[in-house]
């Protein structure tokens, strides 16, 4: 049913921000490629709120995304921490990495490669 797999998944984001915040150090860089596929808002909010607590115990926190609710969820949450927010743009044999201010950006999507 929806209600058991709500509660799969928070247990699951429980367990991995759990494990994180206990062997995380200074040096650690983390990357989360395409974390929320299935999440609602109310469960992009949590991962959001999550991902802020341990963001001041690594030294590097890379999200990628394609989904752009997501992104702009994560910007309105995030906004007061000014993130670095980077676009990639796929060329015919290269990618472009840019980096994008959230005001100026109505339709950016950070891609994953």
């Amino acid at each position: 049913t929806n209600a058991k797999r709500t509660q799969d998944l928070r247990q699951n984001l429980s367990i991995f921000f759990t494990k994180i915040k206990r062997t995380a150090t200074s040096e650690t860089i983390i990357l989360l490629d395409d974390p929320i596929t299935s999440f609602d808002v109310d469960r992009m909010n949590d991962f959001i709120n999550e991902v802020k607590k341990i963001r001041e115990s690594v030294a590097q926190l890379i999200i990628t995304t394609h989904y752009q609710n997501f992104y702009k969820k994560a910007v309105e949450l995030t906004k007061d921490e000014q993130p670095t927010l980077i676009k990639i743009t796929h060329g015919t044999t290269t990618n472009n990495l840019e980096k994008i201010e959230p005001k100026n950006e109505t339709n950016a999507i950070v891609y994953a490669t």
